[in-house]
């Protein structure tokens, strides 16, 4: 399976996303911007999902008709993309999910993750 290759920078300073091509992002980094890396998942509106994105995921739990579901952070740990949970440290990131959903990032939706 191919992955793309994909980045995106947060501006510290104009407090805005950057996306554009990968060389002209990783020109970026310095102490104003933090860079981001394309996880190579969408979720299930489409949306690409990144490091630092805060995302919902929904799994079938082992026990029959019932579903686990984590909230928190994508992050890149040892060898592979997880949520950072916080009540479960963290959760693999996986396309196995039944469910996978964007609902903001760290930099531009902060208050998401004040109560985990």
């Amino acid at each position: 399976m191919k992955r793309e290759i994909k980045f995106r920078a947060w501006d510290k300073r104009f407090k805005n996303m950057i996306f554009d091509r990968p060389m002209a992002i990783l020109h970026l980094n310095d102490s104003d911007h933090e860079i981001m890396q394309f996880t190579g998942l969408l979720d299930k509106n489409g949306k690409e999902v990144y490091e630092s994105d805060i995302i919902i995921e929904t799994f079938e739990s082992p026990l029959p008709m019932t579903y686990d579901i984590y909230e928190g952070k994508v992050v890149w740990w040892d060898s592979g993309w997880f949520i950072d949970t916080k009540e479960y440290d963290t959760v693999s990131l996986t396309d196995s999910a039944l469910e996978l959903e964007v609902i903001g990032s760290i930099h531009e939706n902060p208050e998401l993750l004040k109560d985990k």
